[in-house]
This record gives structure tokens, sequence and C-alpha cells, in this order.
């Protein structure tokens, strides 16, 4: 083969793994927002087409069958587990960071609800700070949000947890606060980036049509983290309908698996154990 064509053989390569990740998910490590002191905070944007996509809502000991306290694995241990299997095999797929732990850090903290069986309860804490930005059903409990499969028609929402019923969800992860509550509204006190610790942070953002987006942040308090990520795509935001704060710090993280034996990227830390994950396939 000669010099020009091999160069060809391998743009043409490049250009069809390019479609293909296009074709359900796109990467955008680009991102960046200002702090409430004008100091620039670095993002990554993972964007999934749910058209060509299925999420699931994952136990991490159930996945590992293991009972829980014997399960302490970080998002790029479970990442490495999941490649192993025959479930996931060779499949493309991208895993992130769910919710909370509670008194053991494989133990969910809220609702946890997988294929329409509850593993954990609606946890029903009291918000603990005054730091919602409005007296709506988001900001009346701690854990104030619900990503939620609705039953029936199968779609997915971020609701307040005050609102959820049992058999509501086919699935669904507790987590919290929501710092944008529907229609792009911020739901975070300005108070809150004056008065409250910096972190990583891992947010599930729904937009107004058919993506879903996971953002990954550097230090950050969730008031302007907020601001951005309710902003129109046109203002330089990222322009999500409703978003909902997961577990961060050094939880915090993205797993991406291409086809094949490549090895997993990462993004984030993701290096303490979780009780759940969030997992997307290409359908």
């Amino acid at each position: 083969m000669t010099a020009l064509r091999y160069i060809f053989a391998c743009v043409t390569l490049l250009l069809a793994g390019s479609v293909a990740n296009a074709a359900w998910w796109v990467l955008d490590p680009s991102h960046s927002f200002n702090d409430a002191a004008g100091k620039p905070i670095k993002a990554t944007s993972l964007t999934i087409d749910m058209k060509a996509a299925n999420l699931q809502v994952l136990s991490v000991p159930f996945e590992l069958k293991a009972s829980l306290g014997s399960a302490e694995v970080s998002l790029r241990s479970f990442a490495a587990h999941a490649s192993k299997q025959p479930r996931y095999g060779n499949k493309e797929w991208i895993a992130v960071n769910g919710g909370f732990s509670s008194y053991r850090v494989d133990v969910p903290l809220g609702l946890l609800v997988v294929n329409g069986k509850v593993y954990s309860p609606l946890v029903k804490e009291k918000t603990r700070t005054a730091y919602a930005a409005s007296d709506s059903e988001f900001g009346k409990l701690r854990w104030s949000g619900v990503l939620c499969q609705f039953k029936g028609n199968n779609s997915w929402d971020v609701i307040a947890a005050t609102r959820y019923q049992p058999g509501l969800c086919q699935q669904a992860l507790q987590a919290g606060p929501v710092p944008v509550e529907p229609n792009s509204k911020v739901g975070i006190s300005p108070a809150e980036a004056t008065r409250e610790k910096p972190y990583k942070r891992t947010i599930i953002c729904l937009m107004n049509d058919t993506r879903m987006r996971t953002v990954v942040t550097q230090e950050t308090q969730l008031f302007p983290l907020a601001q951005w990520l309710s902003k129109a795509e046109s203002g330089r935001g990222l322009g999500c309908r409703v978003a909902l704060n997961l577990s961060g710090d050094s939880s915090s993280g993205i797993a991406i698996r291409s086809p094949g034996n490549a090895p997993i990227n990462f993004i984030g830390e993701g290096s303490f154990p979780i009780p759940t994950a969030l997992l997307f396939e290409k359908k």
C-alpha cells in the first residue's frame, strides 16, 4: 500500500468512528463558566441522543453479585468489571456515577428503582439550608429530585421527590438538589455561592428535545453552575430544561467503553465507592 493510500485509509477509519459515535453520543470537554468570584470553571459534557440509546439505573452491588457492605467499588472499578462481563461484552456503553451513599458506601441514600423493583425507599429528610431559589416542591426536601422513567410511555424526567408515588417509575434514582427546575428555572439561591464549599460535580441534564446530558465539572458551588446549566445554548449555556445533582467530589466521573478492545476512556476522578450508576447503551 502506498503512503498516500495508507493515509487515506486511516482517515476513512477515523471518520467512520466519529460518525458511529456521533450517531448517539457527543463528548465536549471545552466548556467553561465563571463562579461567583469570576474564576473560570472547566466542565465536560456528554450529550446522549435518547432516540438512539437506552438508559439503565443500576445497583452496583447487584451488578457485582455482592452483598451490601462488601462492594466498595468506584466508577473506575465498576467500569473495568462491566467490560469483562458477557452481558456487556464488547458493546459500546457509557457509565456515570449515580446517587449518594447512606450508612455504607455501597448502600444508596434515597429512592432506587431498578426494572420496576424498589431496592431502596424514598427519603423525606427536610432541607437543612435555605438555598432553594423559591418555595417550589423542589425546595422542600434535602434530596429533592427523582430521575424517573415513567411506567407506560418509558419517557424520562426529573420530578420533585415530594411528588413521587409508588409504582410511578419503572426506573428511578433520588438525588439532589435540583439546580435547574422545569422550564430552565434556576433552582438555587445566590446565597449558596458565598456560603457553601465548592465540590466537583456530576449533573444529569434533560433538554427540551430528546437529548440528555451528563456534565462533570471542576470544584464549584451550585448557584453559578445552575446559572450556566439553565442558560440557552445560543447564549453559551448548556440549555438544560431540568437538571439533577448526582454524587460528586472523588466519586464524580464518566466512563466510555468503545466497541472492541479499546481501553475505557475516563473523564473525572471516579475513584470513590458508589452505590449506584447510570449506564447508557446504543439501541
